[in-house]
């Protein structure tokens, strides 16, 4: 087997000289000169322009050969254009590498190396920015793309989708600080925020996304795949919490705790809670 880190600094190496020439990190991932010719904000406008073009065609009376072209292009744009709506905020995708590569199986569930802690970005990007970087991502059909761009394809779009997961689970649990940001919410709605985030998609789905970027992109492998798995596994363990809640169980059984949801409405609110703060780490 490879050394663990052998691909990661592979795909920096080549990163470093990128951004050093272009400022953009474009050319890293496969993407062709437009990222590199005209700033982030260009390649956004010319491509939804672009893409309305592509959409005539592809919905029009042209030949099978030019909408199965059509299709390749648009692909093509999207992808040029969702990793623009994340370079207009500088966002690192070396730094994130890199911390995802430090991360040890099993890591949110520690306070000195927790998935959450290492992946937020503080205020690098707006969410309404990442959305529409995901829109892209998640609406790509990878094999229109060429195949010597899809696994580097498959890189950012899971980077992406982490950044989501981590932006919507901080905006409700303060990881660092172990309590909810606003602590006058119960833990019932928390929870409910979680599963369902206000106009974005599920945190499962999501989770999802990620884990498969990161597997199909072939750039991680062993303890480092089995840090990124921990994104499912914290979606899964959140909709079996929900599922319970819902249901009205007594109780739910979670990563080999037992949280009791009988009894007052209080008392109920704090098991969830406790729930919560179990499945985010954090604590010694």
């Amino acid at each position: 087997m490879k050394n663990k880190k052998q691909t990661i600094l592979l795909i920096l190496l080549c990163m470093v000289i990128s951004f050093a020439l272009v400022g953009c990190g474009a050319a890293v991932f496969g993407e062709e000169d437009a990222l590199e010719e005209a700033s982030a904000a260009v390649v956004i406008s010319s491509g939804l322009t672009e893409i309305d073009e592509l959409d005539a065609i592809i919905s029009g009376g042209s030949s099978d050969s030019k909408k199965k072209s059509a299709k390749k292009r648009r692909a093509k744009v999207q992808s040029d254009m969702a990793s623009a709506y994340l370079e207009t905020h500088n966002v690192s995708t070396v730094d994130i590498i890199l911390d995802i590569g430090d991360l040890a199986p099993g890591g949110r569930n520690t306070q000195d190396d927790n998935l959450f802690e290492a992946l937020d970005l503080g205020e690098a990007i707006s969410t309404s920015s990442l959305v529409e970087s995901l829109d892209m991502y998640n609406s790509v059909s990878v094999n229109a793309l060429p195949e010597e761009d899809q696994d580097s394809f498959e890189l950012r779009k899971g980077i992406a989708n982490t950044m989501m997961v981590v932006e919507i689970v901080e905006s409700i649990y303060d990881i660092e600080g172990e309590s909810f940001v606003d602590d006058g919410t119960s833990s019932k709605d928390n929870l409910n925020k979680l599963i369902n985030p206000n106009g974005l998609s599920s945190l499962t789905e999501y989770a999802g996304n990620a884990v498969s970027g990161f597997e199909n992109s072939g750039s991680f492998e062993g303890d480092d795949l089995d840090a990124i798995s921990d994104l499912n596994a914290i979606a899964v363990e959140l909709e079996t919490l929900n599922g319970a809640v819902q249901a009205g169980d007594d109780d739910v059984f979670i990563d080999g705790n037992t949280y009791t949801l009988s009894g007052g409405s209080d008392e109920i609110d704090r098991e969830i809670g406790r729930a919560l703060e179990d499945i985010f780490g954090g604590g010694e």
